[in-house]
């Protein structure tokens, strides 16, 4: 792909300051919702909503469908922490600044950079998908993520997938990653971390998307210590 174009469009969903604990920030909330949704619909997905808050609406797509094919649901959120104390930061949070080859801004790494990539995997493959994808997309993950469980606890099936694919969490140290698994749901499918594998494995030490597969139509567990991410 350009990695140009990549950069200017990363560059674009950084700008905006969507921080969902502040009022003031309800409009940009809502203006990275609807840069997902654009996203959604250039991917060709048929279906594409805003859900449960007209302000940091959950984003919901529905990809292109593949009969026979399993479903992946991909989880990722929009909104970004508060970016205080700004006298800590070099470059302004909302003025994307790339830095020894590295990009910095509010968001980059939790979540904007993991949602974008996933995206731009996706949009890169072309053509007909391998999976039925749904997209599952919020704006009140730093803020304890109410919307989401109200709309789930209403309308369960929407997690109903074969697999979950999360990116939230943070690398071990740097290009490495940490990888959260678990099998369906049951009393012992607890989530655990593969360092050891990838000490074992070049290919997971390579990796730079982190997984987390679910049971299909189980509400999904939101604790921090449970998901997984991508580094910016």
């Amino acid at each position: 792909m350009d990695t140009d174009r990549l950069l200017r469009e990363l560059t674009d969903f950084l700008r905006i300051p969507s921080v969902s604990t502040n009022p003031s920030h309800n409009a940009d909330c809502r203006a990275a919702a609807e840069w997902v949704a654009g996203e959604l619909r250039r991917l060709g997905c048929r279906e594409v909503q805003f859900l449960a808050s007209d302000t940091h609406p959950v984003v919901w797509g529905v990809g292109p469908e593949v009969p026979g094919a399993p479903t992946l649901l991909i989880y990722g959120h929009y909104d970004v922490q508060p970016p205080e104390p700004l006298d800590e930061w070099t470059t302004p949070p909302f003025e994307p600044a790339v830095r020894d080859g590295k990009l910095f801004a509010r968001g980059a790494a939790d979540d904007k950079g993991q949602v974008f990539c996933l995206l731009k995997a996706i949009e890169e493959r072309g053509g007909r998908p391998p999976v039925n994808f749904r997209f599952l997309i919020e704006g009140e993950e730093e803020y304890g993520s109410r919307v989401l469980f109200e709309l789930l606890r209403r309308e369960p099936e929407r997690t109903r997938a074969d697999a979950v694919l999360i990116a939230d969490m943070a690398y071990i140290a740097p290009r490495w990653p940490a990888v959260y698994t678990t099998r369906r749901a049951g009393p012992r499918s607890t989530p655990r971390c593969a360092a050891s594998a990838m000490r074992r494995s070049p290919c997971a030490r390579r990796s730079r998307i982190c997984t987390r597969a679910s049971s299909a139509a189980r509400r999904p567990t939101r604790t921090k210590s449970s998901l997984a991410c991508s580094a910016a």
